[in-house]
């Protein structure tokens, strides 16, 4: 199958999801996760789809700095400054945690060394802020903990 049907396919998949989630009044981002969680689940073998090239400096260039511009461009420098300790009393032990708890869980569930389990805890343990910013956004959660 071509790269664009592959492309195609994806979007509309997306479409449907997000009407279906608009509908059932569920974030968007969980029903995504739901939707995939299924197909996986379900091992669809139907469609055999090629696996997608992207160069890793195309997100780091084009994608990455204008989320990142947006997410730091509706910052409130106040209220930074006024959460800045609860901030950085949950990032820092918070990242640590979730690090050395996927680690340790990936080394004793895949059986895979505990430096290549560590280094993807490392990897995944930093939650996408502006993923996060847009599901508070969309659940109308209070801007003092959307900011923390």
């Amino acid at each position: 199958m071509s790269i664009e049907i592959q492309l195609v396919v994806f979007l509309t998949v997306a479409v449907l999801v997000s009407y279906i989630a608009t509908r059932l009044r569920l974030p968007y981002a969980i029903a995504m996760v739901l939707t995939g969680l299924g197909v996986s689940l379900l091992n669809l073998r139907v469609i055999q789809f090629e696996p997608l090239k992207l160069d890793p400096h195309l997100i780091l260039i084009t994608f990455l700095p204008p989320l990142l511009f947006e997410a730091a461009y509706h910052i409130d420098f106040h209220q930074l400054r006024r959460y800045l300790r609860p901030i950085v009393l949950l990032a820092i032990p918070g990242v640590i945690f979730a690090t050395i708890l996927t680690g340790l869980l990936m080394h004793f569930t895949l059986q895979i060394t505990l430096v290549s389990a560590l280094l993807f805890g490392v990897i995944v343990a930093a939650t996408d802020p502006v993923a996060v910013i847009a599901l508070f956004k969309q659940l109308g959660v209070d801007k003092r903990l959307s900011m923390i």
